[in-house]
């Protein structure tokens, strides 16, 4: 177990020395959704994770754990604080949260953790910005059809298992 500093050359190389690398694809945003009454996965406009996975040649491996969102209670002032944007500028998460007794304890809720199968991806380099522009056009193809995938597996993974979760009544949304 170890951890490198979460920039794409770092994670390519990772990946290409034979380790497994974990992302949460929502990051620090996703925190500031965690208190929405739906689940709420903020993926629309991140593409890194898919850039990584072409270099690298490795697949994608979706999954989701349910529950999380229920672990813990957060504040950060609502609609119109600045403290999602201070976060995104320190690359830091400023917000207040608690749990059991009002203290940095979770909630004790069950965490599920469901899999997707691995989404195949074809091993490219990213080209140049003077690349021609049909190696431009395969590269950002290929970006396309694996966010369409990731985003078709985490649909089908929540919808499958919500019930049996207990949380039927929530939807998965994408921001």
């Amino acid at each position: 177990m170890g951890a490198v500093s979460a920039t794409k050359a770092n994670a390519v190389k990772s990946i290409q020395n034979g380790f497994i690398s974990g992302v949460s694809p929502d990051g620090i945003a996703g925190i500031f959704e965690v208190n929405d009454p739906d689940e709420v996965l903020v993926i629309l406009e991140r593409r890194g994770i898919y850039k990584v996975a072409i270099e690298a040649g490795v697949p994608i491996m979706c999954s989701w754990t349910f529950g999380t969102t229920q672990t813990f209670s957060a504040s950060w002032g609502g609609k119109g604080s600045l403290l999602p944007e201070l976060s995104r500028m320190f690359r830091t998460s400023l917000f207040v949260f608690w749990g059991r007794f009002g203290l940095p304890i979770p909630m004790r809720v069950p965490l599920t953790t469901v899999f997707g199968y691995p989404i195949p991806c074809k091993q490219m380099s990213e080209p140049k910005k003077d690349a021609d522009p049909a190696s431009r056009r395969a590269w950002d193809q290929e970006i396309e059809r694996l966010q369409e995938e990731v985003l078709a597996t985490y649909t089908n993974l929540f919808n499958k298992h919500k019930e049996a979760y207990g949380c039927k009544h929530k939807k998965l949304v994408f921001k």
